[in-house]
């Protein structure tokens, strides 16, 4: 047992440093459309009611026309029929919360896996 109990843990830190990113612990916010705000945009809120969302992070405009890239390639927006712009922002209280959440459950595998009999509460 002593054996695989590095390697317990080092898979336990592992998922600590990773569970951000996994959990998916961002949150994602619309703001009036200002074209200073489409630099790190993740997408956009036509006039229409219709949401657009961008593959990669941020648009450019040009002549009154918006241009980022989407699931099907290359948009173009036009810039007056833009409502509102979407932004993706890192949520640190939602990720510490998974961090804790996820220590916790590691504490508790890691003491059910130390005891001699395994079971956690004891000799029946």
């Amino acid at each position: 047992m002593s054996r695989t109990a590095p390697h317990f843990l080092a898979r336990v830190a592992l998922l600590l440093l990773l569970a951000p990113h996994l959990a998916g612990c961002y949150t994602t916010r619309a703001v009036a459309y200002n074209p200073n705000s489409l630099k790190d945009a993740t997408g956009v809120t036509m006039r229409s009611g219709s949401t657009i969302m961008f593959e990669d992070g941020g648009a450019s405009i040009s002549d009154d026309t918006i241009y980022a890239r989407g699931r099907d390639g290359q948009l173009k927006l036009p810039s007056d029929s833009v409502s509102s712009v979407w932004h993706r922002n890192f949520a640190p209280v939602k990720s510490g919360a998974v961090i804790v959440g996820l220590a916790l459950v590691g504490v508790f595998i890691a003491a059910a896996a130390s005891l001699e009999n395994g079971s956690f509460f004891g000799s029946p």
